[in-house]
């Protein structure tokens, strides 16, 4: 993966230069530029969960597989010995531990919401500094894996979360509070892949000459004339939803396929969106092409 990097309290001189931290420093830096966007793509569609949007998932997941085949490195770790403030589980999404830790470095893949980025900040302090409650482990710097904010627009994630830029902005006013040298990583987008509406699209995909108007009467348009190239029979403004007409809307004949306008489908309940498709979902030729294969198999 492409990446950027921020230094705050001369981490990177210190990663690079002191013997306690090169070995492990050059392990994460290694991780990261071994996932491949081949395999992001590939765990994203093998995922089982309906609801995977964004590439947080498969990145934290390859993370999680190569770092922790590495010396030194654990997953969950727990800051504190204290039974209170230990996770019950290893399912249990504990505040009181830390991502991945070696004896020397605490590290957060943060993909969560922005209001948890000063958190997740002082967690690094709390994993290094001495503290009232016993500790579990004693780190003496910190890293954060996070999303640029280019990457949170092609990668699915939600508006919401903490970006790089974020965590950049919150290191001036937390100054005092972050005591240890901390690193943050921003992942950059893939050079051929991205996410819109929970799908996987090449760069070729989303190209100007292969997607689609925006705006819903052009996008309508651009389909019908399509399906009327590929001799494939269709009605338009025919489809009746609780005794309404739905304007902008394409069936086509002898099929349960039928297209309506998001406006209309954001309305419907789980089970009645269960029979129509999204207008809003089809961004690219390709997406027009799978109605037309699946036309053909019905």
């Amino acid at each position: 993966m492409k990446y950027k990097k921020y230094s705050f309290r001369n981490a990177e001189v210190i990663f690079e230069n002191d013997e306690k931290y090169k070995e492990d420093y050059s392990q994460i830096l290694n991780v990261l530029d071994n996932i491949s966007e081949e395999k992001i793509c590939t765990y994203f569609n093998n995922s089982t969960r309906n609801d995977i949007k964004s590439f947080s998932e498969p990145i934290n997941a390859l993370i999680n597989e190569k770092l922790t085949k590495k010396k030194h490195w654990h997953s969950q770790v727990p800051i504190f010995n204290e039974s209170e403030y230990r996770p019950s589980s290893t399912n249990d999404k504990n505040p009181w531990t830390i991502d991945f830790a070696s004896p020397e470095i605490a590290i957060e893949v943060a993909f969560n919401h922005g209001s948890a980025v000063a958190w997740n900040l002082i967690k690094l302090v709390l994993a290094s500094e001495l503290n009232h409650v016993e500790k579990a482990i004693n780190t003496s710097a910190g890293i954060i894996i996070c999303a640029t904010d280019d990457f949170k627009r092609t990668g699915g994630f939600d508006g919401a979360i903490g970006s790089y830029e974020k965590y950049l902005q919150h290191l001036k006013p937390m100054q005092n509070q972050l005591t240890v040298p901390i690193m943050i990583i921003g992942l950059e987008s893939l050079d051929n892949y991205s996410i819109h509406n929970k799908k996987i699209y090449t760069n070729i995909d989303l190209s100007p000459e292969n997607s689609l108007p925006r705006n819903t009467k052009k996008k309508v348009k651009y389909i019908t004339e399509i399906l009327k190239e590929k001799n494939i029979p269709f009605e338009e403004n025919n489809i009746v939803i609780d005794e309404n007409i739905i304007n902008n809307s394409i069936k086509l004949k002898n099929t349960e396929i039928k297209i309506i306008p998001n406006t209309v489908y954001k309305k419907l309940n789980s089970s009645q969106k269960e029979k129509y498709f999204n207008l809003k979902d089809f961004i690219s030729k390709i997406d027009i092409e799978k109605i037309i294969s699946s036309y053909e198999n019905e």
